[in-house]
């Protein structure tokens, strides 16, 4: 047995290193503001998921998946922060929410439950669209448990609206939207790279993602002109607007770049202390 799980460990280890290195190559070719669609970017991560879980049939059981869990999951996150096209410092819960990216250690427990009602009753496809809903179930009390991601979780508290939506991909600028981690002062502050978490304009003492697309009268022209259209904006509900139509979801999203466009050349004016660029690989 020790053998056994051994063997698989380092198999395991192999699967991880190659999937890294193979993100790492692809990473290349994907910067966050140019290059392939979200769509396109999913390509990428479909490959490491494949390494990833390759004879996972075989070596998965809750032991060897807690154990190796971390491991996975580094491998992944990386390719979800390229799929939303999103900061490094995002945290794993949220960027995997974004990136409509089921965690690695689910899909792992999925397959081998999968590999597992082999020779029961019903259909293939019937047994791994049942082991998909379970799936998604234990994924909603994992983010509806999760300590970090609080401001994404705001946005999208259900995940099945946001996964089974017919249309809409995140970009450099909706992801920031999302996430709260972008051009906005209270975060460039937290990461060192802003003299003070104050709105420029209006003096609130936080110019976050909520102050800047909820409440700052710098952009309430925009913000008038996007609820004309789809109403009354609230983080509460503005996911769910978005997903209702492609014309709505293409509304907010070009909101969004219009306002982080205007806010980066507002940041990059105060000098380097406040400009936008930063490299931080601290967790939100």
């Amino acid at each position: 047995m020790v053998d056994t799980k051994l063997k698989f460990g380092v198999h395991i280890r192999r699967a991880a290193d190659k999937a890294a290195k193979m993100t790492t190559a692809l990473s290349r070719l994907m910067a966050n503001t140019r290059g392939p669609r979200a769509s396109r970017r999913r390509v990428l991560m479909s490959v490491v998921h494949s390494i990833l879980l390759y004879g996972v049939e075989v070596w998965a059981d809750s032991l060897s998946i807690a154990y190796h869990r971390k491991r996975l999951a580094a491998v992944q996150r990386r390719c979800a922060l390229r799929v939303a096209c999103a900061y490094r410092t995002v945290s794993h819960e949220a960027v995997m929410v974004v990136a409509g990216a089921i965690p690695i250690h689910l899909l792992a427990k999925e397959r081998k439950e999968v590999y597992q009602k082999k020779g029961q009753p019903g259909t293939r496809a019937t047994k791994k669209e049942e082991s998909r809903e379970e799936t998604l179930g234990r994924w909603q009390e994992e983010w509806d448990a999760a300590q970090k991601g609080q401001w994404t979780k705001r946005l999208i508290p259900r995940l099945g609206p946001w996964l089974g939506r017919s249309q809409g991909e995140v970009d450099f600028f909706l992801t920031q939207l999302l996430t709260g981690h972008g051009a906005f002062r209270a975060y460039l502050h937290k990461m060192g790279r802003a003299r003070s978490p104050m709105c420029l304009h209006c003096g609130d003492a936080q110019d976050d993602a909520c102050h800047t697309f909820f409440v700052c009268e710098r952009w309430a022209g925009w913000r008038r002109a996007v609820e004309d259209e789809l109403g009354r904006l609230q983080p509460e509900t503005l996911v769910l607007k978005m997903i209702e139509s492609d014309r709505n979801w293409k509304r907010v999203a070009t909101f969004a770049r219009a306002v982080l466009s205007e806010k980066r050349m507002e940041l990059a004016s105060q000098g380097p202390a406040s400009h936008e660029g930063t490299s931080s690989s601290e967790e939100d």
